[in-house]
């Protein structure tokens, strides 16, 4: 399994990545199946940290242009090397001229249908590699029928197809022995009634009709927390950002840590999804798990699973963000019903669920 291109600070893929992993090397050995992770070089430990049983081949180059030239001229060998019968790409992308089966992960087809949304280098690669595996992989993966249906409208293929939903580990979001979320809370400056967005900042998470609704409030203690990576694309967003931010209506944290997170999620007055399209969205279901109200986007990858369980809205519509946002702070018991149906909810989506689906297609492809 390649994890190569999971980052230090672990958003959706690497997530997915590694939690479904540690669930998947358990089980493994039972059908025979002996797993190994391809990393860069040196992060054996850090992933070992994580998944303390999990052997790694750290041979793959640290930065992110030798990292995918690697891949495509030496992974193959590194495999041959290591008598692989099957490779696993966990984000797109597969080496070419491979000797063994292999399995790819599409998380979702917005660089085919939204370029628009992503980095221009990005765009022209993934692309490329989206149709390599719709060529030549053996299995194709995806999180969601929505991320399928997206790569269906493009392509056709002879691949063994599975939609498996990620998971979800509540207690990853605890805080540690001895502290309250309100202390967490405190030492980040969050206090009063707020709502929280996490994901990276980036075109499709919507943030500008998030901020533009937030504005629209005329509850003025009520502040608006954003977490995660600075991501790109945020121009249009500056000026509005920065008027919100110096008011004190809006906090940026930047990336923050899953403790933090979940004490961010469960004070909240409503955790706020309502991206334009994802393969999953996995905040959300993160959120639903730590007994947040969410509110997320109609029609979407989110709505497979919070549909009932959720505000849904259209993500185009600034009003009706607006009017989810003061819905939710109007409280009431309906509400409060819905923030516990969604946690409830979300404990069928867990990371063992997600890995005996992936064993399940190893195994049909390997024919074990």
């Amino acid at each position: 399994m390649d994890l190569s291109a999971v980052p230090a600070n672990m958003t959706g893929v690497g997530r997915y990545g590694v939690e479904m992993l540690g669930e998947l090397l358990p089980l493994a050995p039972d059908v025979g199946i002996e797993i190994w992770a391809i990393t860069r070089k040196g992060d054996g430990e850090r992933f070992g940290s994580r998944i303390p049983v999990l052997r790694t081949e750290e041979v793959v180059p640290a930065s992110r242009p030798a990292r995918l030239i690697f891949e495509q001229v030496a992974m193959r060998r590194v495999l041959a090397s290591m008598a692989s019968q099957l490779h696993h790409g966990i984000h797109y992308t597969l080496p070419r001229q491979l000797a063994c089966k292999s399995v790819v992960t599409v998380h979702d087809a917005t660089l085919l249908e939204h370029p628009e949304w992503h980095q221009r280098s990005k765009v022209v690669f993934f692309r490329h590699m989206i149709s390599h595996a719709a060529k030549v992989a053996d299995g194709l993966i995806f999180p969601s029928q929505a991320a399928l249906a997206g790569f269906s409208r493009h392509f056709v293929t002879s691949a063994q197809l599975r939609v498996i939903p990620h998971g979800v580990s509540g207690a990853r979001f605890a805080a540690p022995l001895g502290t309250s979320d309100a202390e967490i809370r405190e030492r980040l400056g969050v206090s009063g009634s707020y709502f929280v967005f996490c994901g990276t900042l980036e075109p499709r998470k919507n943030l500008a009709r998030v901020l533009e609704a937030f504005a629209t409030l005329k509850y003025s203690e009520v502040t608006l927390v954003l977490a995660g990576m600075a991501g790109w694309g945020n121009a249009e967003i500056r000026t509005l950002l920065e008027n919100l931010t110096s008011a004190g209506r809006v906090k940026v944290l930047g990336f923050v840590s899953d403790a933090q997170l979940g004490a961010l999620y469960r004070g909240a007055v409503a955790a706020l999804y309502p991206s334009l399209e994802e393969g999953f969205g996995l905040p959300g279901l993160e959120a639903m798990s730590q007994g947040s109200l969410l509110i997320t986007s109609k029609d979407s990858a989110m709505a497979e699973y919070a549909d009932g369980n959720a505000l849904l809205v259209d993500p185009l519509d600034v009003a009706a963000i607006a009017h989810a946002m003061s819905r939710a702070l109007g409280g009431g018991a309906d509400l409060q019903s819905m923030s516990r149906s969604g946690r409830v909810a979300s404990e069928s989506f867990t990371w063992l669920r997600s890995a005996q689906g992936h064993l399940e297609l190893y195994r049909s492809i390997l024919g074990i």
